[in-house]
């Protein structure tokens, strides 16, 4: 469960370790636009993919994984994702990607599906 407040708390890993996360309130325009970016992928398994890349090199400050010590933050190797286990990587995108979602839906006002050329517009009401 996650608050209004920009602090993602730390979250415990299957494996035993722990992730501690950057606030949203630390990123900046520029990682919002790059974060939105990844919306304009073909694919619904790719965009996934490149959102929580982007995401958790953003936003994860430190981990401590039993067994993979010598793998650092995403921040500083790319393909630190591809080192951990399954179970982490599910587990920290379930962590993280609803804050995510949030943040780029409060930013912009609105869903991608009410954008799209010909929607009906919202009623003033909502």
């Amino acid at each position: 469960m996650h608050s209004n407040s920009g602090k993602i708390e730390d979250l415990e890993l299957p494996s035993g370790g722990t992730v501690s996360f950057h606030s949203l309130d630390d990123l900046t325009g520029k990682d919002v636009r790059e974060l939105r970016a990844t919306r304009d992928v073909e694919g619904v398994g790719t965009f996934y993919n490149n959102m929580t890349e982007v995401a958790m090199r953003l936003l994860i400050a430190d981990w401590a994984i039993p067994g993979r010590e010598h793998v650092r933050t995403p921040r500083y190797d790319k393909k630190a994702s591809n080192q951990i286990s399954a179970r982490d990587l599910v587990a920290i995108e379930r962590h993280l990607m609803p804050r995510v979602k949030d943040l780029l839906n409060e930013d912009e006002g609105e869903d991608a599906e009410d954008r799209s050329p010909g929607s009906p517009s919202r009623p003033a009401s909502e």
